[in-house]
């Protein structure tokens, strides 16, 4: 029913839009606000990408998502990259900010725990961006922190590519690693620069302070944070310094002691309860997890975007009593806060409250649909948390009801083609011209959306063409499973699955067969024996009563001996031994072939 009334809606709002355009009356259209000198992009808006077939769900991330790379050194499909389009508004200088984990370093002298990056733009040859190439300005979760490359980009103005490339594994144990959450470009001359900043014209998780250094030092190994502590007991960063390298490499159980060491020597802090329970949960430490999250919020001082991150982790674990109680605090806490609102509502839903669930979102679409701003927050909310006709919905209303806001349009555009609706993507994005006056921002924007599409095409080919000249090559098939799954193409992604099956089995087979080889000639020899075999009991009585009649002949040779011996008469002892002798020789003939006649029998002659 959700999905007809999808498909309805967008049917008349495009139906609406083109009785619009035949008006030939067309508006201004209405660009999302953005900073001037500032270029945002979220990490989950790739335009294609190997490193994972979603984003992962992170609160404390931009967006709430981010990319994630996590791999055995041994893991195929290297380098693992991440493909972005932007508009770039006029030229000039324009300094590369990255929001993530910092990259790796290069002097094997410093501790290694992520893996070097390399960027490329445009068509311009790649750039390695080590630690050493990059200052660290501020740390915004447990893992992320924000950091600029040191070298600036001359950039014209128009549409250009960003290309992420990790190649390397970290030296600590050679897994790649890196995680990128978003970035942004930000012109020299640009006020943001500068440091006036208007937070409500920027994401929520944009630097605080740019010209901040304080914190721009490379990890230590996991023995100087070590002596560190053991020089100054009471400084609590520095065990929340080496709790975080634990989690870098995925040693939950060290991170937990050193967090519990922590509250004993340096004193409470809530940031010792929120990585406890964070690294509770990651060891599979549920309740335990769950408890800590619940004593983190009763502080004051306890982080807005945490309350959505333990009930999220409370609904995804079934406890829904818990979860709806953390929203319901949350809410009471944060009345404003969308996210909290929508996923208190799925959380109903989850747990088969489905009347209840859809009344609460009825009332959060009540209170967001007189506003752009929220029903793209709506719409984005929705998208992340697994929603796509949800976010459809409140998109195709946001345009009905606000047709001058472009963004409407863009994000429908892409929503389609993500969930592999390309038709509804074509009709809406050839709808874009023909509702709005021309405009050279309006060409930037339809050139960046069709460069995105086109790029997507490009990579999907390359992979195609690819496996043409290398069919077997399972590796290179499952990367383009991937890029299908990213780029919501899942008919296809099943597809090339199940091509990879059959490859896969066709090899067992192939290789079955090899080492059936021992096994099929032993079939042979078999078969040749068979004839034989059929006449084997017949062999064995015939054999049997030879051994028999040898036996009796041996036994009246062996009489007859004896009575010859007492004769006088030596030509007949000598006749009555040579009896017996030849008597004992067939006996012993007999014998002979019985046994390999037995031999034969149980396989020990079949050669």
């Amino acid at each position: 029913m959700k999905r007809i009334f999808t498909i309805v809606l967008a049917g008349f709002v495009l139906n609406f839009a083109g009785l619009y355009a035949e008006t030939n009356v067309k508006i201004d259209p209405v660009f999302t606000p953005q900073p001037k000198g500032l270029v945002w992009v979220e990490a989950e808006d790739a335009v294609t990408t190997n490193i994972a077939d979603q984003a992962t769900l992170d609160y404390a991330s931009s967006a709430y998502r981010m990319l994630q790379l996590n791999r055995e050194g041994t893991a195929k499909g290297v380098p693992f990259y991440a493909e972005y389009t932007m508009v770039v508004p006029e030229t000039g200088n324009w300094n590369l900010w990255i929001g993530g984990t910092p990259p790796g370093p290069e002097s094997d002298l410093l501790a290694s725990f992520v893996s070097p990056i390399y960027i490329r733009i445009d068509d311009a040859d790649p750039i390695a961006v080590h630690r050493e190439q990059v200052s660290v300005v501020e740390k915004y979760s447990n893992t992320n922190h924000w950091y600029v490359v040191k070298q600036s980009f001359n950039l014209p103005a128009g549409v250009h590519r960003v290309r992420f490339e990790v190649r390397e594994t970290r030296r600590y144990d050679s897994r790649y690693y890196f995680f990128l959450d978003a970035f942004f470009l930000l012109k020299s001359d640009s006020p943001l620069a500068s440091g006036s900043i208007d937070r409500s014209q920027v994401p929520r998780r944009f630097p605080i302070d740019l010209a901040n250094r304080r914190i721009d030092n490379p990890y230590l190994t996991i023995p100087q944070y070590e002596y560190a502590i053991q020089q100054n007991p009471k400084n609590k960063e520095g065990y929340l310094l080496l709790a975080q390298v634990y989690s870098l490499i995925g040693d939950h159980g060290s991170a937990i002691k050193t967090l519990s060491r922590g509250r004993v020597m340096a004193g409470e802090d809530i940031r010792f309860t929120l990585l406890a329970a964070k690294s509770r949960i990651w060891s599979g430490e549920i309740d335990e997890g769950i408890r800590l999250y619940k004593e983190y919020l009763k502080s004051p001082d306890a982080e807005q975007e945490v309350w959505a991150e333990a009930g999220k982790i409370c609904a995804w674990l079934m406890k829904y009593q818990d979860a709806e109680d953390i929203y319901k605090q949350a809410i009471a806490k944060y009345p404003d806060d969308l996210n909290l609102k929508v996923n208190y509502a799925l959380t109903l839903l989850w747990e088969s409250k489905v009347r209840d669930g859809e009344r609460y979102l009825a009332e959060v679409w009540n209170a967001v649909k007189d506003s752009p701003e929220k029903i793209l927050a709506l719409g984005s909310i929705y998208d992340t948390s697994g929603y796509p006709d949800k976010a459809l919905n409140a998109y195709l209303s946001g345009a009905q009801g606000h047709p001058e806001q472009i963004e409407f349009y863009l994000r429908l555009v892409r929503l389609y083609n993500k969930t592999n609706q390309s038709d509804k993507a074509n009709e809406t994005r050839t709808l874009i011209p023909t509702l709005y006056n021309g405009s050279e921002a309006l060409d930037s924007v339809l050139a960046a959306l069709d460069q995105e599409n086109a790029l997507k095409d490009q990579v999907l080919e390359q992979y195609r063409q690819r496996i043409a000249r290398e069919p077997d090559n399972l590796d290179l098939r499952l990367e383009l499973v991937r890029a299908y799954s990213w780029n919501g193409k899942l008919t296809e992604a099943l597809a090339e699955n199940q091509n990879i099956l059959v490859n896969k089995l066709y090899k067992i087979l192939v290789s079955m067969d090899s080492d059936l080889q021992d096994t099929y000639r032993l079939m042979d020899l078999l078969q040749i024996a068979k004839s034989q075999a059929v006449q084997l009991p017949a062999a064995i009585d015939m054999r049997i009563q030879s051994l028999k009649k040898a036996q009796e002949t041996l036994k009246q040779a062996m009489i007859q001996d004896v009575q010859n011996q007492k004769s006088t008469d030596a030509v007949k002892r000598e006749k009555s031994q040579k009896a017996l002798q030849d008597a004992q020789a067939a006996l012993a003939k007999e014998v002979a072939l019985t046994a390999a006649l037995n031999a034969w029998a149980n396989g020990e002659l079949i050669q």
